[in-house]
């Protein structure tokens, strides 16, 4: 893979950024949301919104200071050097990026059996989850421009 395989451009970057959030925010945790901030809910999209952007223009600085493929990673060892601590913290951030896939796997399974007329089904969901974990491991073995790619196409 070249260099300009695993860059990103700024659209594609954004388009990531945007669906993570948004499927990480809007359609798999918006009932719990509204469940516990009740009538705040809008407060709290607010809210939420707002750190959201704090951490995207930390992430847009960061990245334009350090040009690596390493990523947060790469951020904690420029910042701390390598040591255990900047070891561990990456392996709790790869973990996070797990649970991720994990929970969107799961929301989509949802989404997707309700759709085909299954909902609750256990393995209709679970054959879903497991294609929507596929897919997010090939877009990974395709490279980050192709990710980018496919994230700005389904925005048209």
């Amino acid at each position: 893979m070249t260099a300009d395989e695993r860059r990103m451009g700024l659209w594609e970057a954004v388009a990531l950024g945007v669906g993570i959030i948004i499927g990480a925010s809007i359609f798999s945790v918006l009932g719990v949301g509204a469940s516990i901030a009740g009538p705040n809910l809008p407060l709290a999209l607010l809210l939420s919104s707002l750190a959201a952007l704090l951490v995207a223009y930390n992430y847009a600085k960061l990245a334009s200071a350090f040009t690596s493929n390493a990523g947060p990673v790469e951020y904690a060892v420029q910042a701390f050097g390598s040591s255990l601590v900047v070891g561990v913290a990456a392996f709790m951030l790869w973990f996070t990026y797990v649970g991720s896939v994990a929970l969107f796997a799961k929301t989509f399974a949802g989404y997707a059996a309700a759709l085909l007329g299954r909902p609750g089904q256990p393995h209709v969901m679970a054959a879903i989850e497991v294609l929507v974990v596929a897919a997010f491991v090939a877009l990974d073995f395709a490279g980050s421009k192709a990710v980018g790619r496919a994230r700005s196409t389904w925005k048209r």
